[in-house]
């Protein structure tokens, strides 16, 4: 069963709503990051502190490799100290690999960072907002190591946060120690773990630093300088972030200062704005409650199913799927799909919608299995287990994904290795014509088939958006 920080805590979703908390979920993790670039503006007070805070640990950290006379020194190992953070496991947010931890920056890599933030402050940047942008420049750090770096530098302001909202918005809570000061924050019985809180308005789908937009690489004073780094990146540092490898990008800005200067100037004069909750472009939150809606607006008996056995775990993930199939394809729950602009969500959207589904109507039947959503790095496969080996895993992907004839294939492989208790379903939604790319994986089907192979189960979704008017008659 998944669960709101609303529900589990002993509140309501409009009462967070309104006191701007993120409404998280305690078992599936939510692909958005705390940016640092929203401190500042955040309505929550102790944020104001916390940028402040940001801003002065990093200054330090420059402060330390300014006087570092080498970089094997007491002064050097103290900034790789400095710039090593041990993962949050509180925060139920990024790419976890495994369940909601967050991303810790090693030793290793923070003996990296260190050595490219020595080398931009020798060309003169001193800046302690190199640290938000380190990740354009540095191999190992996307959005999520960002993100938790962030977390773990605030804590203390974070755990204030939470406590405030506990109060304000009386929340069950337990006792938590940092530092060898007591703060009270959310406690969740039955996973046994505190959870920190955090302020809707400092959350993105990926922080300022990596989600630029059209700005322009300046030098706009040095024409030259400008046509050399248009031909190296192109005309934006948008287009430069997803067309160069870091270690290109790297090279070229440390060995011009002025487009580090730039890089800077432009990163601390962009406005960066809060993720949308209330739109939800991503379908990170929404899937939870519309789902529940569809449970209850369209019941399914699955009472045959409360003395579960491992022969009834197969047939009761195809009646789930079937009844995905039949609120995608003809009750407009393929709305959920699309976003404002009616263009296609990521395929993770068509995921936790399953995996919602799933759960509601697991939920609703209080069929007791053990469900889960691999909701970390890589594909929310969704798998219902009964025991040891009776399991069923469903892999769901778009048909207009250019790998999904090469997941199929993998998870063909994989299910013949498979215990001869286990099953496996390829659920394809279907978002466009692509007609060669299915009569091909029919034919894949067909082949492994005929080899007397196990084949896993091959479902196909329609997804696409129609017409209101053809919309209606397909209902």
């Amino acid at each position: 069963m998944v669960r709101r920080y609303s529900a589990v805590f002993g509140s309501s979703e409009k009462a967070f709503e309104k006191a701007g908390v993120f409404n998280g979920f305690i078992e599936v993790d939510t692909k958005l990051y705390i940016d640092p670039h929203l401190l500042e503006g955040s309505s929550a007070p102790e944020m104001k502190q916390a940028s402040k805070e940001f801003k002065r640990y990093f200054s330090e950290v420059i402060k330390i490799l300014r006087q570092a006379p080498n970089k094997s020194g007491a002064l050097w190992r103290q900034a790789v100290q400095k710039l090593t953070f041990r993962e949050i496991s509180q925060l139920s947010l990024g790419y976890s690999s495994s369940s909601v931890k967050g991303s810790a920056i090693g030793p290793k890599l923070a003996r990296s960072i260190t050595l490219t933030a020595h080398e931009i402050i020798m060309a003169g940047i001193n800046d302690p907002e190199i640290f938000e942008i380190i990740g354009l420049l540095e191999d190992g750090i996307g959005a999520d190591r960002i993100s938790d770096m962030t977390a773990k530098v605030i804590l203390e302001y974070l755990l204030e946060y939470s406590q405030r909202i506990v109060t304000q918005l009386k929340l069950s809570q337990r006792e938590y120690s940092y530092r060898g000061k007591s703060y009270k924050l959310p406690f969740d019985k039955t996973t046994t773990r505190h959870v920190i809180l955090l302020p809707a308005d400092i959350l993105r789908k990926l922080p300022v630093a990596h989600d630029w937009s059209d700005i322009d690489v300046v030098c706009a004073h040095n024409d030259v300088l400008r046509r050399e780094v248009n031909q190296l990146i192109g005309r934006t540092w948008r287009k430069a972030t997803t067309k160069v490898s870091k270690s290109d990008l790297r090279d070229v800005v440390l060995a011009r200062p002025q487009v580090l200067i730039d890089l800077v100037t432009q990163y601390k004069a962009k406005q960066g704005k809060p993720y949308d909750f209330s739109v939800d472009p991503a379908g990170e939150i929404t899937w939870h409650s519309v789902t529940h809606d569809y449970a209850d607006k369209f019941p399914l008996d699955l009472s045959r199913y409360k003395r579960i056995t491992a022969n009834q775990i197969f047939p009761l993930v195809q009646e789930l799927c079937d009844r995905f199939k039949q609120l995608i394809e003809n009750n407009g729950l393929n709305e959920l799909l699309y976003n404002d602009s009616r263009k296609l969500k990521n395929e993770r959207a068509a995921q936790l919608i399953f995996f919602g589904v799933a759960d509601a109507y697991c939920q609703a039947n209080n069929v007791d299995i053990n469900r889960e959503s691999n909701a970390g790095r890589g594909p929310v496969d969704f798998k219902i287990s009964y025991g040891y080996n009776a399991r069923v895993t469903v892999e769901i992907k778009y048909s207009s994904n250019p790998h999904l004839l090469d997941g199929y294939a993998e998870q063909l492989k994989t299910y013949n290795k498979a215990e001869k208790t286990s099953h496996s379903i390829f659920l394809v939604i279907q978002t466009g014509m692509h007609k060669k790319k299915l009569e091909s994986l029919d034919n894949l089907c067909k082949d492994a088939k005929s080899k007397g192979e196990q084949i896993p189960e091959v479902i196909i979704v329609d997804g696409r958006r129609y017409s209101s008017a053809s919309k209606l008659r397909r209902k």
